[in-house]
């Protein structure tokens, strides 16, 4: 097999294993499903990725490599504390868009008991957390303080992470399609301004049109 055919058939396993991962959940996805999707026998999965968590280890790492340059690119250190803050959160907004099945199933096995990835697993997270120290400084976050920690910049990934699997969701069922079609430019530029706004003020904090203060 030629060196192109043997990229090209990793990668199908690779594809095909993470659109199932991203619908039915790695628990619910089995390793003749994964060969039949990519049109691959299992054994050319067991000699590319090992066995099934291998395809996880490789998707882990993929996802974590891009997040993490990702959000050191976001940068500018001297930007305003609210300015940096909105920059963060469109970043990692348009990161979600543009690798939504990646991203949902690697942040989705974060929790998961999977004895064979916890290495990659703590490493990933640990990485990451380094990766927006200064940012977490800026902010005012104690790392030492786990109240902090848990209402630091985990709240405004989590939510967009919840948002891009409910779209996901959508996507599979052809009667929700038409909601998830007006997920555009226009609604993400809205909902990273809404989401940077609810971080930064609270639910109460954002004065809606025709708010009026109280005399």
């Amino acid at each position: 097999m030629t060196g192109d055919k043997h990229k090209a058939a990793k990668q199908r396993i690779f594809e095909a294993a993470l659109a199932l991962f991203a619908r039915k959940g790695y628990a619910g996805v089995g390793v003749r499903e994964i060969a039949k999707k990519a049109n691959v026998n299992i054994s050319m999965i067991n000699y590319y990725f090992g066995e099934k968590a291998g395809i996880l280890k490789a998707v882990i790492n993929e996802c974590y490599d891009q997040y993490f340059k990702t959000i050191k690119a976001v940068g500018d250190e001297d930007l305003p504390i609210e300015e940096h803050i909105r920059k963060m959160i469109r970043t990692v907004i348009d990161f979600f868009r543009e690798n939504t099945e990646l991203a949902t199933v690697a942040f989705d096995v974060i929790p998961l008991d999977i004895p064979e990835v916890i290495d990659l697993k703590s490493k990933w997270v640990i990485g990451i957390r380094e990766g927006m120290g200064n940012f977490r400084k800026k902010m005012g976050v104690d790392a030492r303080d786990m109240l902090q920690e848990s209402v630091g910049p985990t709240v405004f990934v989590a939510a967009i992470l919840n948002h891009f699997q409910t779209k996901y969701a959508m996507n599979q069922y052809s009667q929700f399609k038409k909601y998830a079609a007006l997920l555009n430019d226009k609604f993400y530029e809205r909902y990273a301004e809404a989401l940077a706004d609810l971080f930064l003020h609270g639910f109460m904090g954002r004065k809606q049109p025709g708010y009026k203060e109280e005399t």
